[in-house]
């Protein structure tokens, strides 16, 4: 055996780089593994490293032992189910325990096909393993979207049957899909086999019919808090729960887990009114939250933050769904920034998500006023914002409050409510950015650069970019911003004078812009022409630095 195939670290890389992970075609790993015996275990530590189901581990027991058959019902054309024809005897068992101690990630891969496994052969194996067969998995995710309102039970099938077989010590990773009232037990033991578990992340689903679900998920909460001291990262959903959601007594138990920084929820009750226009701290203490995402209706974001007291939040992010006949947006907006100035820390992010689908009038850049307050402010983001979109001065007068930004991005979006694209922002929006926020690395604005439909003459915009101190700026995301060919140039220059560190311009157009496809196209080559002039001025001025400077 060649002296360099003994150093683990190299025949490490080689597996890595024989493993392609957009891909589910493993050949390249299995040849490797039957080259020499010095590659067959670090191709197999690839190999089984991370899992597309707990099914295809069982697909390395003899071709004898094991077969498919596909499920029926509205599933049967994506889902199998792996079913033992005979006795497991000791010799398989020998051979399984020479794979199953390499996995440590099982999700579901939204390329392959599901495949389950049958309640009877994972009760034959837990007869060889006992109570866990997977003793170093950390990562064990059971989530995809297209299985939604089909056939939720191949999802749970296993760890529904034996949750202790799939959750052990080493895990510190979990997120199961369609959580119901019969398959909550899994919660339960969870909070008994792994103490280590950093993240949880479910979503539940009420049936109709079913009255256990609100006791047994205060019952599995209750487990959870209890003993498993260690979560870091908690997220919810609760949007297809019909009745209302007990959330008090849910956010009460929350609480009590001393090392939470980040708490995701995700709910969807339009029966609620408004709470009080005063902001009292809330009843629920969490000393170590960070990072907070809330989604659902106003009402319901405004009542989950008058229930929590975050002394340490840093990073807020609503989601607004169900927006038809929801006038309470700017309300809550406002209740935010009351609730929010009770932080002891200052606050660094704001994210504020709208569907693409909303109603008129549902909120405008007056009602971003009372944010304006916080100077603090380094992470902006308002995604799908309603239009219309905000013009140079809006531009102006928000980077003037916020002028810490480190990251900017302002996305609308076109859709039934709205006829077309109205970019009101031009290169001097732009240029008034950048003066504002010397500190800003990465920007997503539209903003329309043509000398058409500006305004302002190119010597007031010449002008304006001279006096602007060279920025941070690093990224640009255009997203679907009109350009003509003949603004290449001078735009161009403007982005070299005013951003000198720009090293990448982005165009992505939205997927409901009104430009034409062939728009879209031209755009996208002539922003792409943008990109190589930006890049010889950084050139130019890299040779200009080490000839002045001797470097």
């Amino acid at each position: 055996m060649h002296d360099c195939i003994r150093i683990p670290e190299l025949l490490t890389q080689v597996c890595y780089h024989a493993n392609d992970p957009d891909s589910n075609n493993a050949s390249d790993l299995v040849a490797l593994a039957m080259t020499c015996k010095a590659f067959k275990d670090p191709a197999l530590d690839v190999l089984y490293y991370e899992l597309h189901y707990t099914a295809h581990l069982f697909m390395c027991l003899p071709r004898d032992l094991w077969t498919l058959r596909k499920d029926e019902g509205p599933n049967a054309a994506a889902a199998s189910t792996l079913f033992f024809s005979r006795a497991m005897v000791h010799a398989d068992w020998l051979i399984l325990q020479t794979y199953r101690q390499r996995v440590r990630i099982v999700h579901l891969n939204t390329a392959s096909k599901f495949i389950s496994v049958d309640s009877e052969a994972l009760s034959a194996v837990r007869s060889f393993s006992g109570d866990n067969l997977l003793p170093n998995l950390r990562d064990y995710r059971v989530f995809n979207s297209k299985w939604r309102f089909v056939d939720r039970v191949p999802l749970l099938r296993g760890i529904m049957h034996f949750p202790e077989l799939f959750f052990g010590p080493t895990l510190t990773t979990l997120s199961l899909d369609w959580l119901e009232s019969t398959s909550l037990h899994t919660l339960n033991a969870l909070s008994r086999t792994s103490p280590l578990i950093e993240k949880l992340s479910f979503t539940l689903y009420k049936s109709v019919g079913d009255q256990l679900l609100e006791k047994k998920l205060l019952e599995a909460l209750e487990n959870v808090t209890r003993s498993l001291k260690k979560i870091r990262i908690f997220q919810a959903n609760f949007v297809h729960f019909e009745s209302p959601v007990p959330f008090i007594p849910v956010l009460a138990m929350l609480a009590t887990l001393p090392s939470l920084q980040y708490l995701n929820i995700r709910c969807r009750n339009l029966s609620l009114s408004f709470p009080s226009a005063s902001v009292d701290r809330g009843t629920n203490l969490f000393p170590q939250l960070t990072r907070l995402r809330l989604a659902g209706n106003a009402c319901q974001i405004a009542h989950l933050m008058s229930s929590l007291h975050a002394p340490s939040l840093e990073v807020v992010v609503l989601c607004f769904e169900q927006c038809e006949g929801d006038n309470a947006i700017p309300q809550t907006i406002a209740y935010m920034a009351n609730w929010i100035s009770n932080s002891a820390f200052p606050i660094r992010g704001v994210k504020l998500q709208f569907p693409e689908q909303y109603p008129p009038n549902l909120a405008a850049f007056k009602h971003l006023r009372p944010l304006f307050r916080f100077p603090t402010i380094q992470h902006f983001r308002l995604v799908c914002f309603p239009h219309p979109a905000f013009d140079d001065d809006q531009i102006d007068e928000l980077s003037g409050a916020f002028s810490d930004l480190r990251t900017l991005s302002l996305l609308w979006s076109s859709n039934k409510y709205h006829s077309g694209l109205d970019t009101r922002v031009t290169l001097m929006g732009l240029v008034s950015l950048l003066r504002n926020c010397p500190k800003l690395a990465e920007l997503g604005l539209t903003v329309d650069v043509t000398e058409e439909d500006t305004p302002h003459s190119r010597s007031d915009i010449g002008t304006s970019a001279a006096n602007v101190c060279q920025t941070s700026l690093t990224k640009w995301e255009v997203f679907d911003s009109f350009i003509m060919e003949n603004d290449i140039q001078y735009v161009s220059r403007v982005l070299a004078c005013t951003a000198p560190h720009l090293s990448e311009v982005v165009y992505t157009a939205a997927e409901a812009s009104t430009w034409p496809h062939s728009v879209v196209e031209e755009d996208a080559e002539i922003w792409r022409q943008v990109n190589e002039r930006l890049e010889c001025c950084m050139e130019a001025r890299k040779h200009y630095v080490r000839h002045v400077y001797g470097a």
